[in-house]
């Protein structure tokens, strides 16, 4: 029930059409309480001959149905209204909340488990949850003016009839607590059906590469007939819930004939009365196998709830001070005693880092994979907070500025390039809002992307397509250049930008990150000599500590490590070459 409270403040605002369809459930459950009425008065109009007045209550009959017909449309359209507004406001909510979620949470959790959550989940409660609320309303108010309404016209017969609904209520709490199992685990496999199908759309190269289409089929197989199995289960439990409950009604219909025939016999009820009271039964035992049916597939919404909300209930690890700075800022950078660990049960990943950094510096971090370079610049946007120590811009300390401040004046390149699908000019001018035409192309021809965008038909307004899938590599990484020269950040973040691109590529990104930073703090994560040795000062950086800190000449002298590092790369270039 708790659950279901939480739900209350999506539809407050709705209270409007939440009173009309209450009109019309109550409007719907008179209708079906006057139709009992109408049936003995007309057995009795039977029963005198009079066939006036026999007429007139077939009329009003027409009349009533009609009422019934349209508060029945006005409860059911208005109801699924509010609960497709509902869906769209929980699935708003949840696009919301994963946007202010921190990097360690994307971290944690599979791809296929939060999209499962945003889609699949909430498919259950729009089909499930809402049409349960349509069905059950105008069902429970049915349910108890009949049942007021048999209890005055017999009450013995009623209690024969009550007698049976613990037995009713007993079969159904059993089916549902079942089904409530049933439907967690089958959402759990949905969601790891969901990570398969993912994973092999982000990794259909290197499938391919390796030939591995039928390894990867005969995985989404597997997963796909387990899914299949748990479904049947819950299918096989809610095939038998009919028969059982069906079986359990014909007892208790036949023990009423009996009885009820035995009294007319005895002339303790008129005819008229017994048929009345057995509409009136046929009108409660359908509201109750209804809620039995209801009671199991709701356990479905119940367990798609639970997911979303645990999902809603993460709360963010990076958040935004009270009264945050919003600021220009300069470009002055300290790292003052600072360590991090993203997991503290798996140690330190940077240790007492102390570093000083100018503003139009050029700095490049080096250093064997897994020393925490990456690591190191993911803490200049707050990213990831700090575990120890500070990191301060122009003497504030990040934690005190704004996300919005701090995140738009820092730009970042990395290796892997991330386009959206749109156009090219919706990519190049995703940072800046209403960004003039004249903006983007300057932006473009600085990152050395203008002549290869004209050569489309459509130019700027070229569809990439999901994830820019019409550019090549070298093509994307300029496009990204260009959408962090429009965003004019004072600090730059360049981590391997160059590293997965050939020559030729690399020759004409080199040339626009080199007109990218110009007047920019500048941190380089690479492994290219071209790209280091002109750097103002290079920090190394190996298992989480600066262990060296100069220019290119003054390590090649004093770093074992840096000449180790030198010697390798050169080999590799010349190699290359």
């Amino acid at each position: 029930m708790k659950l279901y409270l939480r739900l209350w403040p999506f539809f407050r605002e709705y209270w409007g059409r939440c009173l009309v369809v209450l009109l019309n459930v109550f409007l719907f459950a008179l209708a079906n309480l006057y139709f009992l009425a109408l049936v003995k008065e007309l057995s009795y109009d039977i029963e005198r001959a009079n066939v006036g007045l026999f007429l007139y209550r077939i009329a009003a009959g027409f009349v009533l149905a009609g009422i019934r017909s349209l508060a029945s449309f006005g409860q059911s359209y208005n109801m699924d209204w509010i609960g497709q507004r509902l869906v769209m406001k929980l699935r708003l909510r949840m696009y919301e909340h994963l946007q202010k979620l921190s990097m360690d949470f994307f971290n944690k959790w599979k791809v296929g488990e939060i999209m499962s959550r945003s889609t699949n989940d909430l498919q259950v409660i729009q089909t499930v949850f809402v049409a349960n609320i349509v069905t059950l309303l105008p069902e429970a108010v049915t349910f108890v003016g009949v049942l007021i309404y048999l209890a005055v016209l017999n009450w013995q017969l009623l209690l024969m009839m009550v007698i049976t609904l613990p037995l009713f209520a007993f079969l159904i709490q059993l089916f549902t607590s079942r089904m409530r199992r049933i439907s967690k685990y089958n959402q759990r496999k949905l969601a790891d059906l969901a990570s398969v199908l993912q994973e092999s759309i982000y990794g259909v190269s290197i499938i391919k590469a390796f030939a591995a289409e039928r390894k990867e089929i005969n995985k989404y197989a597997r997963e796909n007939e387990r899914s299949f199995w748990i479904s049947m289960k819950g299918s096989r439990l809610h095939a038998l819930q009919e028969p059982i409950l069906f079986m359990l009604q014909i007892s208790m219909i036949l023990l009423i004939l009996m009885v009820g025939g035995i009294q007319i016999i005895e002339g303790n009820i008129t005819v008229g009365n017994f048929i009345s009271f057995c509409l009136g039964m046929g009108m409660l035992v359908n509201p109750v196998t209804i809620f039995g049916k209801v009671s199991v597939k709701q356990q479905q919404a119940y367990v798609a709830l639970d997911r979303i909300f645990e999902l809603l209930d993460i709360e963010p690890t990076v958040k935004e001070a009270p009264k945050p700075q919003r600021r220009t800022i300069a470009g002055n950078v300290v790292f003052k005693d600072l360590s991090f660990a993203y997991n503290a049960a798996n140690g330190l990943v940077l240790k007492d880092i102390n570093l000083e950094v100018k503003a139009g510096e050029v700095i490049a971090l080096v250093g064997p994979s897994g020393g925490g370079k990456t690591t190191l610049v993911n803490l200049l946007p707050r990213f990831y907070d700090t575990t120890n120590g500070q990191v301060l811009i122009d003497g504030i300390d990040v934690r005190d500025y704004a996300f919005d401040s701090l995140r738009g004046q820092i730009g970042i390149v990395t290796q892997e390039t991330i386009l959206f699908s749109g156009t090219i000019y919706d990519n190049i001018a995703y940072g800046k809002e209403n960004a003039a035409q004249e903006e983007v192309e300057r932006a473009a021809r600085m990152a050395n992307a203008h002549n290869f965008i004209k050569l489309f038909p459509s130019g700027y307004l070229t569809y990439l397509g999901e994830r820019g899938v019409r550019l090549s590599g070298g093509q994307k990484q300029r496009v990204a250049i260009a959408r962090a020269i429009l965003s004019d950040p004072k600090i730059l973040i360049l981590d391997e930008a160059t590293s997965a691109l050939d020559n030729e590529s690399e020759k004409l990104v080199q040339q626009a990150l080199e007109n990218l930073m110009r007047g920019r703090t500048t941190f380089i994560i690479a492994h290219r000599l071209s790209t280091i040795i002109n750097a103002g000062r290079i920090a190394v950086i190996n298992e989480g500590r600066i262990c060296a800190l100069g220019r290119h000449e003054e390590l090649l002298a004093s770093s074992p490590l840096y000449q180790k590092l030198y010697r390798l790369q050169r080999a590799k270039e010349q190699a290359d070459a």
